[in-house]
């Protein structure tokens, strides 16, 4: 069993149910990993593989939350170390992936739900009837 600052608060990040708490927890956990794993030879082996799980687990934590809009704008303002104006990210209404605010083509089902290209070709194909011979 690891008994280490860094499970602690990797345990906290994991189990945190709060999003507005949560990538604070994950820094933290990101933070304490990092120091850990710079002593080197000091950490055994076993160790150096459940800090590759718990990297790999924040990742995917810091994935989920990129699809919350306010919690990328504090993601940032963390990477960038500068306050950033809250603006609207849309959203796909199927995959919850960020639409390009660039693009020229606007992607929005009969049912008035705007999604992403990808999304949009899924839910309008033809059906097969209708394919040439």
């Amino acid at each position: 069993m690891i008994e280490n600052n860094w499970w602690q608060l990797y345990r906290t990040a994991v189990f945190e149910i709060n999003r507005t708490k949560l990538l604070d927890r994950v820094k933290a956990a990101e933070d304490a990993i990092r120091a850990r794993a710079s002593l080197g030879e000091q950490v055994s082996s076993e160790e150096r593989n459940s800090i590759q799980d718990a990297v790999a687990t924040l990742l995917v934590l810091r994935r989920e939350l990129a699809q919350n809009p306010v919690a990328r704008i504090k993601h940032r303002q963390n990477v960038w170390g500068k306050k950033m104006s809250v603006t609207p990210i849309e959203v796909c209404g199927k995959c919850a992936a960020e639409i390009d605010p660039t693009r020229r083509v606007d992607f929005t089902l009969t049912n008035g739900t705007r999604v992403c290209e990808s999304c949009f070709v899924k839910e309008t194909r033809r059906p097969k009837s209708d394919w040439p011979n």
